[in-house]
């Protein structure tokens, strides 16, 4: 027998979405409307191993160990700039004379501090420590110009968050106000953080963001009708999606009423990363 179902509105809370970090769990972002970010506790960790990257105004290749989603797009094969800045997308990332808002030649970038640096001076590298779940990049740089070491780490997590770290900054950033923050490169999304053209960076909190998986299908379908009872509902998301505690609803659409609710723990509910 077939009922027809009233309007649903299937709402899977965000500590459903996915686990962001085993110490603790953040306010996601919406992949649109990048606009919020956390601060954390100074979390630098340091270390890493060298990749003999030497420059001023340049870039390497780097593969990262799985796929990173920015903005809705997965992302391996990048460019880690000797400027403070990484670009997903592997085009050009030697520059720093351009601005999050006005990034168009760069594509998609995340700088926890894009600003005129070089790894060439001192004892000066890039450092990547890589983990089971994220990927650890450490500058170990001078402005340019000078001769005080700064370190700075740009954290991606394999959910598709990421975090900035810093360490020791002897002085303070002189010529060029540094760009925080990040973009998609095309003038309209990006986000310059709290962070954004301040010049003491020494041991100052972490800032951290993550971008909420995306909900690609549902059953029975997002204020669909007819609906066959011997339906089970289903959530389809965008990538791998792990367990962690909160609570699934079940609202009716016509006046947001609770029709149905059940923890996310609930062995019912299976297809689980693992």
């Amino acid at each position: 027998m077939k009922k027809a179902f009233p309007k649903l509105l299937i709402i899977a809370f965000l500590t459903l979405a996915f686990l962001f970090f085993s110490q603790f769990f953040t306010s996601a972002v919406d992949e649109n409307n990048a606009s919020a970010e956390k601060v954390l506790p100074n979390g630098y960790i340091g270390g890493g191993v060298a990749q003999g990257w030497h420059g001023d105004d340049s870039s390497w290749d780097y593969t990262l160990p799985f796929d990173f989603v920015f903005y809705g797009e997965a992302y391996k094969d990048i460019k880690i700039g000797s400027n403070g800045v990484i670009c997903l997308n592997g085009e050009g990332c030697s520059s720093w004379l351009y601005t999050l808002s006005n990034n168009f030649t760069s594509g998609p970038i995340i700088a926890p501090m894009w600003t005129d640096l070089r790894t060439d001076r001192n004892s000066n590298d890039i450092f990547i420590t890589e983990n089971a779940d994220n990927v650890i990049i450490r500058w170990n740089a001078v402005e340019y110009g000078h001769t005080d070491d700064m370190d700075i780490e740009l954290i991606l997590y394999d959910n598709g968050s990421f975090k900035f770290n810093y360490g020791a900054q002897a002085t303070p950033i002189v010529n060029n106000l540094p760009q925080v923050g990040f973009s998609v490169g095309d003038g309209t999304n990006y986000f310059e953080s709290s962070y954004h053209l301040n010049t003491d960076f020494d041991w100052v909190d972490s800032l951290v963001w993550g971008f909420t998986p995306i909900i690609t299908s549902t059953i029975p379908s997002n204020n669909g009708t007819g609906a066959n009872l011997t339906q089970t509902p289903s959530i389809t998301f965008d990538r791998t999606i792990y367990r962690a505690t909160g609570t699934i609803s079940i609202k009716q659409t016509s006046d947001n009423s609770l029709i149905e609710s059940f923890p996310a723990t609930s062995s019912s509910i299976t297809g689980w990363g693992t």
